[in-house]
């Protein structure tokens, strides 16, 4: 009983450290809006477990009218042989609104892709 309890752990530990070896090549990343004002500033990054051949971040800022959300401004960036990468953007907007930023990752390794996306929280802006 003890062996065959230290062999299921074994295997348990074994195939926990393969999965996160996986999932640590995934393209992941965090985006972020703030205001002052009318005046709203956007970030974010993407980074990844190792070096990429290719990474890049694409920030969308998003304005929600009516029921549907529009894209007001864009920020993006792209990069060689690099493990994180950041972008920035800022834009005077309308107000009487909902904003947020929609987040896009992606990194390349070995002619590989990985794409993941995230969104901000949601702002009123008046």
């Amino acid at each position: 009983m003890k062996k065959r309890m230290i062999c299921c752990a074994l295997v348990l530990l074994i195939c926990m450290s393969l999965g996160g070896v996986a999932f640590a090549r995934q393209a992941s990343g965090y985006c972020h809006i703030s205001n002052y004002g009318r005046d709203v500033t956007f970030n974010g990054f993407s980074q990844s477990a190792q070096t990429e051949d290719e990474i890049g971040i694409t920030l969308r800022l998003m304005e929600q009218r009516g029921g549907s959300w529009h894209e007001v401004a864009r920020a993006s960036n792209r990069d060689e042989s690099s493990s994180l990468i950041t972008a920035s953007g800022s834009k005077k907007v309308t107000g009487g609104y909902n904003y947020k930023v929609i987040g896009d990752y992606t990194s390349k390794k070995g002619g590989v892709s990985y794409s993941s996306s995230n969104e901000s929280n949601i702002v009123w802006i008046s």
